[in-house]
């Protein structure tokens, strides 16, 4: 965490928005707290976060860095097999256990529009297949 900072406070523009983000996990960072994480105005952020190699990305209003979405959605496979390994013959997972198992660790606006796919499967959170 001392190396993110050290990088919002003394890295070319990109790269400290991208530490600036990355800093606030899974939560993301809203767009009024980047101004003052990094020291850049609003429209410099913007212009910073439309480059296609800055490595963040907004989700219901919220930024995240791109590692962090990345693991959200191994999370979100996980506790989705879990809890159909826990109830075989269900469905699907109500958005509520699904909800309830993320929550301390990523933003409600990020699990609700998570979509997800691996090994051939897909689920998405806010899809009508999740009761």
């Amino acid at each position: 965490r001392t190396e993110r900072w050290q990088r919002v406070l003394s890295a070319e523009e990109g790269e400290r928005l991208e530490a600036a983000v990355a800093l606030h996990g899974g939560v993301g960072a809203s767009a009024a707290e980047l101004p003052l994480a990094t020291g850049l105005s609003p429209d410099r952020l913007d212009a910073l976060a439309a480059k296609p190699e800055i490595d963040i990305a907004e989700v219901g209003g919220r930024w995240f860095a791109a590692q962090i979405l990345a693991a959200g959605r191994r999370e979100l496979l996980r506790v989705l097999e879990t809890l159909h390994e826990a109830k075989p013959r269900l469905p699907g997972a109500s958005r509520e256990a699904v909800r309830s198992q993320l929550a301390g660790s990523f933003a409600p606006e990020l699990i609700r529009r998570w979509p997800c796919a691996a090994d051939g499967r897909s689920a998405e959170i806010a899809a009508e297949d999740l009761r």
